[in-house]
């Protein structure tokens, strides 16, 4: 069941015209990410992702039921 917050939502709308998954999964593709079964990968392990990119992929993981591979930030120890 889809659950992303209100602001999400509207980050959403606002940057790619609607919540759909198209507009993230574009914007992440152009990036560099590849997604397989909904597990997206960062372009490379030392890869820092920006503000834009980590809204993405929690909009589609709280939205769409993605997934993204974890560490998600090079020094992170909270799992991100």
């Amino acid at each position: 069941m889809p659950s992303a917050g209100d602001k999400a939502c509207e980050c959403m709308r606002k940057w790619f015209g609607d919540i759909s998954d198209y507009g993230p999964c574009k914007f992440l593709l152009a990036r560099g990410w590849t997604e397989t079964a909904g597990v997206w990968k960062k372009p490379t392990l030392s890869h820092n992702p920006s503000p834009y990119e980590v809204d993405c992929l929690l909009f589609l993981r709280d939205e769409w039921d993605h997934d993204f591979e974890r560490p998600l930030f090079p020094e992170s120890s909270a799992g991100y």
